[in-house]
């Protein structure tokens, strides 16, 4: 929320007349909006991996648990398959950077209303 606020108050720090105050105070309501939907779909990524993680982790400390009680050589070898199946399951997960749309020029750092941000 505070972040949209500055983003309009910088949007009307620089105009030179009411039509160009109101073209920026759109565009900067319009890049504050982007701004929480991304922050949203972000906390819902976070928390579906946390809820995976946790998952995972329950399953993993359930193999290591059968790998130690198992009884014969049978039960010992299917007991580390399930286990590496795991480990393979565990693997980070890449992340796609073209899917974030992040501004990380120097002047759209500095000016998020310059041309091209």
């Amino acid at each position: 929320m505070k972040l949209g606020w500055l983003v309009v108050v910088l949007a009307f720090a620089a105009c030179k007349s009411n039509d160009e105050c109101e073209a920026r105070a759109a565009k900067a309501e319009q890049i504050a909006a982007e701004a929480r939907k991304e922050a949203e779909e972000a906390r819902q990524v976070n928390e579906k991996l946390s809820k995976d993680l946790a998952e995972l982790d329950v399953k993993l400390e359930a193999a290591v648990a059968t790998v130690g009680n198992a009884q014969n050589d049978a039960d010992r070898a299917a007991a580390r398959a399930k286990l590496e199946e795991l480990r393979k399951e565990a693997r980070p997960i890449p992340i796609n950077p073209t899917k974030s749309s992040g501004r990380k020029r120097e002047d759209c750092l500095n000016n998020p209303l310059a041309k091209g941000c």
